[in-house]
């Protein structure tokens, strides 16, 4: 009986994936559990030789590096949540074996745009009036691409640059059916393999995406971040419009800066590695030790540095990146490089910032920390808990 369950889960999954049908959630849902099937008999296989021997290690060594590419090629397939799940299990480097973190960190590449009339459709649903007359330039090709959104840059009636952060439309409907597949993934692994202890996985990704999903809470995160840091100038987190901004649509202060993990740009941004360091141990700290609110997304796309923009610099309104000042400004242009935007579409954490001085200085201001804020999480005792 056993068999014939699991022959006939791999033929419901093979005809779905034969089928060429990644939208629906039953096509979905079945080709996730031959995915699951497939992984869970290649461990059962290898679980039977003698445990600790060489054959042993081999075997599950080569099971992990099949199963990370089978839950690769199924998480760029379906893409949406499944992309999301993909980055998740890539920074779980303490929880998961080496296999999948390197192998599912490809998640984390740029994914595939949907269309300016999709995008064009979200925005006036979500803010109820014509593109056109919600900002006085929209860019039509997006500057980030990631797994629920994508970031396209404009400009407004004031000649501010923002970053507009638009949902994909099929998202929403494909949630539930999404995480209903993953928890039963969940379960039927946690049967299969008693005792392995990642049942609580899918658990923590489903709250952490559905408040993700809420760009109302992103835009909330951001102010509360913000004003916790208020005091400290090297740190900025990126304004956002409420005006423009919804449960699916989310504008913020246009920001250019370096990624931390670019140490060319960086350089070129006249940041040396070394300055941003301790800044950013600093800054965690504090989230840690004095706010209890936590900053739990910081990947190299959500954290930029730069110099330190002009006083009085930091509404916005001052060079094309959206948040510097005349010459202090890294870069004065109206579409910053890749490496060098503020917001990918998944960037909705932090940017840092840094500062480098006009010609009339002749000392380089203090580095400082710009950040796009969405996933925080208040700590029940901050001066116990790491966050």
């Amino acid at each position: 009986m056993r068999r014939l369950a699991f022959a006939s889960t791999a033929a419901a999954g093979g005809v779905a994936w034969l089928s060429q049908d990644y939208q629906s959630g039953p096509a979905r849902t079945a080709r996730s559990l031959c995915c699951g099937v497939a992984i869970g008999i290649d461990y059962k296989v290898a679980g039977r030789l003698p445990h600790g021997s060489d054959e042993h290690v081999a075997a599950m060594r080569e099971a992990h590096e099949r199963g990370a590419q089978r839950l690769l090629a199924l998480c760029r397939a379906h893409g949406g949540l499944y992309n999301k799940l993909g980055q998740y299990l890539a920074s779980m480097t303490s929880a998961l074996p080496p296999q999948y973190t390197s192998t599912l960190s490809a998640c984390q590449d740029r994914a595939a745009p949907v269309a300016l009339v999709e995008v064009r459709e979200t925005v006036e649903t979500q803010l109820g009036a014509p593109l056109a007359s919600l900002f006085a330039e929209f860019d039509d090709a997006p500057v980030a691409a990631a797994s629920l959104a994508q970031v396209h840059r404009a400009v407004l009636s004031d000649g501010r640059s923002v970053a507009v952060k638009v949902q994909y439309p099929r998202v929403a409907g494909q949630v539930a059916s999404d995480l209903g597949s993953m928890r039963l993934l969940s379960a039927l692994a946690e049967a299969a393999f008693p005792g392995a202890g990642y049942g609580w996985i899918i658990g923590e990704f489903e709250a952490s995406t559905r408040d993700e999903l809420d760009f109302r809470k992103e835009a909330a995160n951001a102010a509360a971040c913000a004003a916790l840091f208020a005091a400290e100038p090297r740190v900025h987190v990126p304004a956002t419009d409420p005006s423009l901004s919804g449960e699916r649509v989310l504008t913020m202060e246009w920001v250019d800066g370096a990624k931390l993990d670019d140490p060319a740009a960086l350089l070129a941004a006249g940041v040396q590695p070394a300055e941003v360091a301790p800044l950013l141990t600093a800054t965690f700290s504090a989230m840690v030790f004095e706010h209890g609110f936590v900053h739990c997304d910081p990947h190299a796309g959500n954290l930029l540095a730069r110099r330190m923009p002009q006083a009085g610099a930091r509404d916005g309104r001052g060079g094309g990146g959206g948040g510097g000042g005349g010459g202090a400004q890294l870069a004065h242009r109206s579409r910053p490089s890749r490496s060098h935007t503020h917001t990918r579409a998944h960037a909705r954490t932090h940017t840092h910032s840094l500062a480098r001085p006009t010609r009339a200085h002749t000392r380089p201001r203090p580095t400082a920390i710009t950040a796009i804020v969405s996933r925080c999480s208040t700590t029940a005792a901050p001066e116990t808990t790491p966050g």
